[in-house]
């Protein structure tokens, strides 16, 4: 007997499967058999299940000898004992499909077939991909069509809609049909038949089988549901359903299908069938999948019992919006027939976030607020799913995870994530993919530095922390770029070129191992790297030998083989690359399972398979997918919406409810006849989501959290939420319809951008449960309502020449390092992995400073130079053209010949100058270099940038304060743009004054007012860096520009280049202080204040107009140039 239970929720349908298993088995041995539709909800039925049989009501029961299959294999076990053909229901499993169709597509199609040729061959080594795509649409067809299928076998042209195959599809049932005949074994739909009438005919079922249980379904194909019935007329089967509303599925109770003379449900035609619409809006939304599962039940059922139809009416009403919600849906009730005044309230909250890791932040607070109001509520009783758990499982683990130490005072909520892909969760697997990536693409510098970082390979060879931070320097020093070997290279058409190799890279550190970097000799085109001692030579070796391994595995994975001889070659890789936890050996016996398991589905076929049609077989395994672990184990679970949505929880959080994520986009193939024509109860991906959703909002009991991206991260412009939380928004303006402001728009909050925003505090100043995050918010109210800064003044008065120059540079990146003691690179752009061919940037500059300290009459030391170069991989190599190389000494002859006409030496020979100066009340000591006479000297093959003019001003000051009665004047001699052309230039800065005196008195005061700059931009972030304040100031003061016309300029050289070049808004410092993107805009909110214009200049129209022409107007006034 086939029996169909209704409950609205999870708890229900769990008493009701306790009250059948409460009945004993003829066989008191014999396990009971419960099916689910995912391993997520196995504990909680356990759990539940425990509480009741054989308790005494004290909640002391047990469950025990409780098996939790899954549908399939419960129908391929019930199959197997009746007769059925173990190979052949495997034959029709996609992965074993897949393979057939590839054997198929290697020995040939006929004409009927040819499209699927053509389709595979425009795959190019990409086959499997197509042919997967196939595989899983002809086992939908088998599942979800028997009859079709069966139709096609017979020799017909069904379409499964009362139709024949057009002309385009008819290929699809010659591709069947051919699968038939070389499987050589009744298809699966055929054995579902025989099943059938196996069963109706006494056949055995499964030992110990004795009832049947299936719980939460929302989808049953037609082949599971005919074997089930069949199965049904032999012990007790009971479908427990989940179903929201007993007014809705009584409104339903007369709709349904057709058995035919197999035993085959034949299910109408969505378009045919005209379900009575229900009056609840989020019921019609969302509701469609449970509404036709009840249609496809009432098929086959030979019972039906409603556990929940008599109190639905009568449940108690709490005052909440979440409440009237579900008691809506139960009831099949419209909303806007709510009584009374109804107020916001915590029960429904709906959160716009600027992104994914806000949405993590303001969700950790919610519930914090949540379990602080009502102590009753305990991790246990909240659940967290999200449709994209791997995005949000880094931030899940930063911002929800953190806590409870004593450098985190935030309260530890003992979270769990679970449904993770096998990837993130077995180093093992990640590592083996890792390597597979490497092998179809390139072995870059980085991405070697990945591959040595993981788990496994450090275990494998040793490294430590260290070893890895020694090892990127080297590589970065010794020139690697990408390419294990010149073998590597010649895949893409770089026969031989073994220059910037990790083979070439290797050879350098270890010859710098045996010898020194000398007067730039070099040993067979290498130039040593001899900065390696001690147990660096040892980590040194144990690289050499990862390139070795390497240099011999990866030609391997790129040759094509049978999966026999890929599952062996795959093993082989990951043992010897890497090595399994002591403690965790599960992750290399879970690899074998996977490699069998990938064996097994290609069922003995010799067909070579190619590198990328191994990923693409092993991405599926490798993804996310429901599982047991780490649900209800107490702890505060985070999900996706698949496990654990029917599973009642007074705290349901939705995270990441963003549109174009939620709900899934439903993009059937072309040529998928059941989208074309769906029947009901077929699979729709969106349907399927909402349906998901309803369940969740349904499991309640508390509250609901919502959280979106509702704010463009960097724009701050509103972003609207799916389409499902858009729908909950109406159905809850709907409990309010005559209320002044949208229901909805009182229950959402939109949250700033950053945690330490004061915006996101209330305004009585609640700390919510990030005191740190508080107490920024509170230090940056009180400097702004005071004019005041954050930290308290410096104590040492000693300052640095050197420190006070990188100050006037870079004030923000001086703050983050010395006041905050964060260090910060000075350059976000990463190290370029690209093979030279043209110089450009440090590695150009590095060759021209290189031969501007050769005298240029000594040919054999500035041919040194370059191969010295070359050697340590900064020059294209020979092979290739030589770009710009043959430029540079050229250039070098130019600012040789500037030098000798404004009359300053070319090769650094000026002296060394110590300087220790009384300014204020500071004290400043260092040493300036390159002076000649009366003259500070600066002669670089960089650019002229303001960097270097700063460094020089400043320079010319401290000398000027410590002998006043020298003219001091500062020349810099490089590189510059004229018509897009780069020409010798130089500039010069004028001294002070005519007069000692005078000279004295400017001098102390512009040095005076940097020194006041500088210990002012220790205690709070001035935000002037060198290009943009050098282009404002510029603008202003040669260009004699208004202020409006200096913002245009200097907005320039802040905000992003079109082209992806580095520009200050990028520089990691700003980034830290300002977040990741930020137009010039946000420098010019803050207005002057008083003491930004103390020099007595005028008065600039906001804060950083005024530091900037602090900083360079005094310099710019007493520039002059060279050409």
């Amino acid at each position: 007997m086939l029996e169909v239970t209704r409950g609205a929720t999870g708890d229900v349908l769990v008493g009701a499967l306790a009250d059948v298993l409460a009945t004993p088995l003829p066989d008191p041995m014999a396990r009971e058999h419960v099916v689910v539709h995912s391993h997520g909800i196995e504990r909680w039925i356990s759990q539940h299940l425990g509480l009741r049989l054989g308790a005494t009501g004290r909640a002391d029961g047990v469950c025990a000898n409780v098996a939790f299959p899954s549908p399939s294999e419960v129908v391929a076990d019930v199959m197997r004992a009746a007769g059925a053909d173990p190979l052949a229901v495997r034959a029709w499993q996609p992965a074993s499909l897949t393979w057939r169709l590839l054997d198929l597509v290697d020995r040939g199609l006929p004409a009927a077939a040819q499209p699927l040729a053509a389709r595979t061959e425009a795959a190019g080594d990409r086959r499997l991909v197509p042919l997967g795509l196939l595989a899983q649409q002809l086992h939908r067809y088998a599942v979800h069509r028997p009859d079709m299928v069966l139709d096609w076998l017979d020799g017909g042209s069904s379409d499964g809609a009362g139709r024949d195959l057009d002309d385009a599809d008819a290929w699809q049932a010659a591709v069947v049909r051919l699968l038939a005949a070389d499987i050589d074994r009744p298809a699966f739909p055929q054995q579902v038949v025989d099943t059938v009438a196996a069963l109706d005919a006494g056949a055995p079922t499964p030992p110990g089988l004795q009832r049947l249980a299936l719980f939460g379904f929302t989808a049953i194909p037609s082949t599971q549901l005919a074997v089930l019935a069949a199965l049904a007329r032999r012990i007790d089967v009971h479908l427990l359903l989940l179903h929201p509303s007993a007014a809705d599925w009584a409104a339903v109770h007369d709709v349904a299908g057709a058995v035919d003379d197999r035993g085959l449900p034949i299910l109408p035609a969505r378009r045919d069938v005209a379900l009575p619409a229900p009056r609840n809006r989020l019921l019609r939304a969302w509701g469609r999948d449970v509404r036709e599962l009840q249609v496809v039940v009432q098929t086959v059922a030979d019972g039906v019992h409603d556990v929940d139809a008599d109190t639905a009416d009568t449940l108690a009403m709490r005052p909440t919006i979440l409440q009237r919600l579900q008691r809506a849906v139960r009831t099949d009730a419209p909303l806007d027939g709510a009584t009374g005044t109804v107020e916001p309230d915590p029960s429904v909250q709906l959160h716009a976030c600027p992104g994914r890791a806000r949405q993590v932040q303001v969700l950790r607070d919610e519930i914090l607020r949540v379990m602080a109001a009502d102590p009753t509520i305990r991790p246990r009783d909240i659940i967290v799913m999200c449709p994209d758990v791997e995005a949000f499982a880094p931030l899940v683990a930063a911002h929800l995870a953190g806590g409870g130490s004593a450098a985190d005072s935030r309260p530890d909520l003992r979270v769990r994530l679970a449904d993770r892909s096998l990837r993130q969760t077995n180093p093992i697997l990640r590592l083996l993919d890792e390597v597979l990536d490497l092998a179809a693409t390139r072995v870059t510098a980085s991405r070697l530095l990945d591959l040595l970082a993981a788990d496994p390979v450090r275990r494998r060879f040793g490294f430590d922390a260290d070893d890895l931070e020694d090892i990127g320097s080297w590589l970065e020093r010794a020139g690697v770029r990408w390419g294990v070997d010149a073998a590597e290279r010649s895949r893409f058409g770089l026969d031989g070129v073994r220059h910037n190799t990790l083979d070439e890279g290797l050879d350098r550190l270890l010859l710098g191992v045996a010898m020194a970097d000398e007067g730039d000799r070099t040993l067979g085109g290498i130039t040593p790297y001899d900065d390696i001692e001690g147990t660096g030579v040892r980590t040194v070796g144990r690289l050499a030998e990862v390139g070795n391994r390497l240099a011999a595995l990866l030609p391997q994975l790129r040759t094509a083989r049978p999966v026999d001889a890929w599952v062996d070659l795959l093993g082989m890789v990951v043992d010897q690359l890497g090595l399994a936890s002591r403690d965790e050996p599960w992750q290399r016996t879970e690899l074998t399972g996977l490699l069998r398991e990938l064996a097994d589905s290609a069922d003995g076929l010799s067909t070579d398979v190619a590198l990328n049609e191994v990923r693409d077989l092993l991405a599926d395994r490798l993804r996310g997918r429901p599982s047991r672990a780490n649900h209800m184990t107490g702890d505060l679970t985070v999900c996706t919406l698949v496990p654990m949505r029917s599973v009642p929880h007074r705290v349901v959080c939705l995270l990441g409810m963003d549109d174009g994520v939620f709900p899934r986009t439903a993009r059937p193939h072309v040529d998928d006849l059941i989208a074309r024509a769906p029947r009901v109860g077929d699979h729709d991906p969106r349907t399927e989501d909402r349906q998901l959703l309803l369940d969740a909002v349904a499991s309640a009991s508390d509250h609901l959290i919502v959280t979106w991206t509702g704010q463009e991260e960097r724009s701050d412009e509103a972003v609207p939420p799916c389409v499902p939380v858009a729908e909950l928004m109406r159905a809850v303006d709907q409990l309010a319809p005559g209320a002044d402001r949208p229901l909805s728009d009182r229950l959402t909050t939109r949250h700033p951008r950053y945690a330490h925003d004061p915006a996101a505090f209330d305004p009585d100043g609640r700390p919510g449960f990030d005191q740190l995050a508080h107490r920024a918010a509170a230090a940056t109210v009180s400097a702004d309502d005071a004019g005041r800064a954050l930290l308290p003044p410096p104590e040492d008065d000693d300052v640095d020449l050197a420190a006070l120059s990188r100050f006037a540079i870079d004030p923000a990146t001086t703050f983050v390092r010395e006041a905050l003691g964060i260090w910060v690179p000075d350059d976000p752009e990463a190290p370029d992995e690209n093979v030279p061919v043209e110089l450009d940037g440090l590695e150009g500059w590095k060759v021209g400073q290189a031969l501007l300290a050769v005298s240029p009459s000594d040919t054999e030391a500035l041919d040194g130079v370059v191969a010295a170069a070359r050697g340590r991989g900064l020059l294209p190599p020979p092979e290739l053209r030589p770009g710009k190389v043959n430029t540079i000494p050229v250039m070098v002859e130019e600012l040789r010949a500037h030098c000798a006409q404004i009359g300053v030496p070319a090769n650094g020979s000026g002296n060394h100058v110590a300087v220790d100066i009384a300014v204020d009340r500071w004290r400043v000591h260092g040493a300036v270099s390159g002076v000649v006479g009366d003259r500070i000297v600066d002669v670089s093959y960089s650019r002229l940038t303001g960097k270097r003019l700063m460094r020089a001003w400043i320079d010319l000051l401290a000398l000027t304060v410590q002998d006043p009665e020298r003219p001091w004047e500062s020349v810099v001699v490089g590189r510059d743009k004229v018509q897009r052309k780069d020409v010798a230039s130089s500039r010069r800065i004028d001294p002070l004054a005519p007069s000692a005196d005078r000279r004295l008195e400017l001098a102390t005061g512009f040095l005076g007012d940097l020194l006041q700059l500088r210990h002012d931009g220790l205690r709070e972030p001035l935000i002037v860096p060198s290009e943009t304040a050098h282009a404002y100031a510029k603008a202003r003061v040669v260009d004699h520009e208004a202020s409006e016309e200096a913002d245009n300029t200097a907005c320039k050289a802040w905000d992003p280049h079109p082209m992806g070049f580095s520009s200050d808004c990028g520089r990691p410092a700003h980034v830290l202080l300002l977040g990741d993107v930020h137009t010039y805009d946000r420098l010019t909110r803050e207005p002057p204040r008083p003491a930004d214009e103390r020099l007595g200049m005028a008065a600039e129209p906001h804060r950083f107009g005024a530091l900037a022409m602090r900083l360079w107007a005094p310099l710019l006034q007493r520039l002059g140039g060279h050409r």
